[in-house]
């Protein structure tokens, strides 16, 4: 529940940073921060979807707590520039597809 709201802000604020950065050709080191927590974020989702098996389903449940959107944080997140969050997403989504093609198997 609490790694909901903090991707949330880390995303929105990264986005509001790239626009504010728009102009300049190098990221400030505050956009900098906003993609490490946006990633890290992420890839503690990533390992506590593997370490409990859940499904996209049982996050939007357990996000749904907090009044966020996961997938609308999920959908912003694939918008980033950031090579570590886009890497973090692409970890997020291999275990979360990964359990769903055991779930179809069995």
């Amino acid at each position: 529940k609490v790694l909901a709201p903090v991707l949330l802000d880390a995303i929105r604020e990264s986005d509001t940073d790239m626009r504010s950065d728009a102009s300049m050709s190098t990221h400030s080191s505050e956009t900098i921060n906003n993609h490490r927590i946006a990633a890290m974020a992420i890839k503690a989702l990533d390992k506590w979807c593997a370490a409990t098996e859940a499904s996209i389903v049982d996050v939007m449940q357990v996000c749904s707590g907090t009044n966020v959107n996961i997938l609308e944080v999920i959908s912003d997140a694939l918008y980033s520039d950031s090579e570590i969050v886009m890497d973090a997403m692409a970890e997020l989504f291999d275990t979360l597809l990964r359990k769903h093609e055991q779930d179809l198997t069995s």
